[in-house]
């Protein structure tokens, strides 16, 4: 089977229910699995003002470009305070719009109950990021 993996950094800011302040949120991860399959296993760190800061995050990406022109990012993380928190959210790829579709990641933040604590939006940076990302592409 033909494995790949490469690495990500998304940065971008989310806001807490009731509240108007933006707070930052940043997570690289490395995605590892086999280029035939969508499920790529994904590790890395995470961080997100207030709640987690270069947290262990582990999860999923779904990759679906071309069936289902989606991208889905699952992690889970413990926060600074000891509980555990989720991240999901999926770009939703549009032609018309691709380089805007491809960029950014709207998601949420959930604790383990499943309240959002947080709505996130965050973007890959081609201007800072893109020979890195590119250049991080490997067999696996």
């Amino acid at each position: 089977m033909l494995g790949v993996k490469f690495t990500e950094t998304m940065r971008g800011t989310f806001k807490r229910p009731g509240e108007a302040a933006e707070r930052a949120i940043e997570f690289t991860i490395t995605a590892r699995g086999s280029a035939l399959r969508p499920r790529f296993a994904a590790d890395g760190t995470l961080s997100a003002e207030g709640i987690a800061t270069r947290r262990p995050a582990h999860g999923q990406l779904i990759l679906r470009p071309i069936l289902g022109r989606t991208l889905r990012y699952e992690l889970e993380f413990t926060g600074d305070d000891g509980r555990p928190y989720g991240f999901a959210g999926q770009k939703d790829l549009e032609l018309l719009r691709l380089r805007k579709t491809m960029t950014t990641l709207p998601g949420q933040i959930r604790d383990r109950d499943g309240h959002v604590v947080g709505e996130v939006v965050v973007k890959f940076d081609l201007s800072s990021d893109l020979l890195g990302f590119l250049g991080s592409f490997r067999p696996a």
